[in-house]
């Protein structure tokens, strides 16, 4: 055990008798607000003694592969209710059982896992992971190396660094998570890159002790935009060596099951890993909608999206293959706006009803679909019966492959 942690692990034990020990601050700052955290002593070496050091380690790995490495530390965010806790929940089960994270990133380092969970209470986080568990085939899902506080850590309170280190240390994870960390970072303005980088600097020091990742949800701001730019306050994005970015896409609740069924767009960033996108439908109820106690239901799905980054000199905006990609999948039907709407939600890829209305047109124009009024003003368009038929589905076996999927009943995915 290191000598710092040897330190921490006296005054936790000093606290837990009573003895509380305060902070020490330097005399030109003491009346001013400062950000007490604990920090090691500084260390030197030259370059030859470091090369020996990092060339004696075993071989580094990925915790979750390609995208998170064992020794990082980074930041979840997304939007209000794109429910992060579930992207977590996903992550905890997974490490502690040696799954992939939602299905597609390989856990290499399995292992032990300490989560302070200060969102939803225990009962809601024991559904949770049973959900979870369930999901992925965990019969005693008790039994997972699993250790809970259903508390945030206050990362600038010396006594819950000591504390935290000597559990650390008694646990020896792989993975620690703090969720949320605006729970996390009192005193500190998440506006003020200095102050959210003291806050964060402490318990990151300590899990780099033990060998643990970290990783800390965080919550979109309300600005428009995608990706690590939306993070709330200035440290989080500058502290993170990975930035996973979670966006809705789409939300529907089923009025009979009460089922969610949410698209999401995750976006990974790192300065050691490419850039990954990954577009997935989670899904959540429960058995029992009117029992508070009954379990829940949990699938992720990854959606097929390959089609989105595909350029081709066809002419056809990627908002017009997707209107394309409904119809086919109903030839010979009549379909409005409302219905084309609705498959290219479920599908996760929504459109605005004009922006269908001028792509079915334009597939008008082109050959591709036939058309035809309705009642009222209202049209409808179909492929099948014609050239248009035999054009479209050319342009199908060609451009969109994998996009749309048929269930047994029919209805796209």
């Amino acid at each position: 055990m290191s000598d710092d942690l040897d330190l921490v692990r006296a005054s936790a034990k000093a606290a837990k008798n009573g003895i509380r020990e305060e902070a020490w601050v330097p005399v030109e700052e003491r009346g001013k607000l400062v950000v007490p955290i604990f920090a090691p002593p500084l260390r030197f070496h030259t370059l030859a003694e470091l090369i020996d050091i990092v060339a004696n380690r075993p071989p580094p790995r990925f915790l979750a592969r390609p995208i998170w490495p064992e020794d990082a530390y980074g930041v979840a965010g997304g939007e209000m209710k794109a429910g992060k806790t579930w992207l977590v929940s996903d992550l905890i089960v997974t490490t502690a059982s040696g799954g992939s994270w939602l299905g597609s990133f390989p856990i290499e380092r399995p292992g032990a896992v300490v989560a302070f969970l200060g969102e939803g209470g225990d009962r809601k986080m024991v559904r949770r992971l049973a959900a979870v568990a369930d999901f992925y085939g965990i019969t005693d899902h008790r039994g997972l190396p699993i250790v809970l506080c259903m508390r945030a850590p206050h990362l600038s309170d010396v006594q819950h660094l000591q504390i935290l280190a000597e559990k650390l240390d008694e646990v020896r994870p792989v993975l620690v998570v703090v969720d949320p960390l605006y729970l996390s970072a009192r005193r500190a303005q998440g506006s003020q890159l200095y102050e959210m980088g003291a806050v964060l600097e402490g318990i990151q020091s300590l899990c780099q002790q033990v060998g643990s990742a970290l990783l800390a949800s965080h919550h979109h701001n309300r600005q428009k935009g995608q990706g690590i730019g939306r993070l709330s306050g200035a440290g989080p994005a500058e502290w993170g060596r990975v930035i996973v970015s979670a966006e809705v896409k789409s939300s529907r609740t089923d009025e009979e099951t009460k089922e969610s069924a949410v698209v999401l767009e995750l976006v990974f960033v790192g300065d050691e890993i490419p850039e990954t996108t990954l577009t997935i439908r989670r899904r959540v109820r429960a058995v029992d909608p009117d029992d508070l106690a009954s379990p829940l239901a949990y699938s992720v799905e990854v959606l097929e999206n390959a089609a989105l980054a595909v350029t081709t000199d066809d002419g056809l905006k990627p908002s017009e293959r997707r209107v394309l990609g409904v119809l086919d999948q109903s030839p010979g039907q009549w379909l409005d706006k409302y219905a084309i709407g609705d498959a290219l939600a479920q599908a996760g890829f929504p459109l605005k009803a004009r922006t269908i209305q001028t792509a079915a047109k334009a597939l008008v124009d082109a050959e591709l679909v036939g058309s035809r009024s309705s009642a009222g003003t209202a049209f409808q368009w179909r492929t099948g019966g014609g050239e248009e038929a035999e054009n479209a589905s050319v342009m199908q076996a060609t451009l969109l492959p994998g996009l749309f999927r048929r269930r047994p009943g029919g209805h796209c995915l």
